[in-house]
């Protein structure tokens, strides 16, 4: 190996071979569909809890559930955006060159 030259790890190489046979790296319409659902679903629970609930403060549990219900699958497709437009070929130097 000469001393320019960069070892790739097989995880990576097979990361590599993964994302040169599937150009479509985008999110699936079903998990996106169930993501969009959960947050609507959350967004219901808060309105809910805020006509009904809020004038007495009862059912308090319902604000927290329905901020993780909104605020998850925000993070989700947040994450998995970034995961989708980023390399995911990392070149590791090799520590023994001369070899």
């Amino acid at each position: 190996m000469e001393s320019g030259e960069r070892k790739k790890m097989p995880n990576v190489a097979a990361a590599e071979k993964t994302a040169e046979t599937n150009d479509d790296r985008t999110m699936p319409a079903s998990a996106s569909a169930c993501l969009l659902l959960i947050i609507l679903l959350g967004i219901g629970l808060l309105v809910w809890w805020s006509v009904v609930f809020h004038p007495d403060n009862e059912r308090l549990w319902m604000v927290p559930l329905s901020l993780v219900m909104v605020g998850t699958p925000l993070i989700v497709c947040l994450s998995v955006y970034c995961s989708c437009t980023t390399s995911s070929v990392v070149d590791i130097p090799d520590p023994d060159p001369e070899k």
